[in-house]
């Protein structure tokens, strides 16, 4: 492994290692038996990709399967039935076991970036990952394959943390860490690990 000099903190971290397999991409229908009525996206407008988390104290980890099904529709009834919003606010989720769980899709517009603009302008990912949960390598991976989707489609150029937009701790420490890092969440680097993604 690698180490690099933290921008933010200034202490020395490893680089983890990425898996070699394709990440497994659920379907909407896995987690849930509603459509979506989100609004499509505006290709012309889509610049990026920004992560989120849900800032759930303590660890999500690797939960099964059937619970983050459970997780994602219960984060849908609370974003429409709760806030009065068309769908679950993002358009994929990546789990710590590096599984891609397609929520609105990418061809649908963002509603979890805080203004229109935002939203118009960026794709959301959402980190399974608590407040101070690392991402895994799997994880990493997969978030790179998921802005790999949005850029073979719309050729984005930034992964932004969501406080990019609106005061907001999101997407955590770990996250941000890895956003600063120089290389990890990176466009460039989702282009050399995933060149082949149609």
């Amino acid at each position: 492994m690698t180490e690099h000099r933290c921008p933010e903190c200034g202490a020395l971290h490893e680089r983890k290692p990425m898996s070699r397999s394709k990440p497994r991409i659920f379907p909407r229908s896995r987690w849930t038996t509603t459509k979506s009525n989100a609004p499509a996206a505006r290709a012309a407008q889509i610049s990026g990709v920004a992560l989120h988390y849900p800032g759930t104290p303590g660890t999500i980890g690797t939960e099964s399967e059937d619970r983050t099904a459970a997780r994602l529709e219960g984060y849908r009834r609370q974003h429409v039935n709760g806030n009065g919003w068309k769908d679950i606010a993002y358009n994929v989720a990546v789990d710590q076991r590096g599984n891609l769980w397609t929520l609105r899709g990418v061809s649908k517009q963002s509603g979890a970036n805080g203004t229109t603009a935002a939203n118009r302008s960026h794709g959301a990912v959402l980190l399974l990952v608590g407040n101070n949960e690392q991402p895994s390598a799997a994880m990493i991976d997969a978030v790179l394959y998921a802005v790999r989707l949005w850029d073979v489609r719309y050729g984005v150029t930034a992964v932004r943390p969501h406080s990019y937009f609106v005061g907001t701790a999101c997407p955590g420490k770990p996250a941000r860490r890895l956003l600063n890092d120089g290389r990890t969440f990176y466009v460039k680097t989702a282009r050399e690990r995933w060149p082949d993604v149609k």
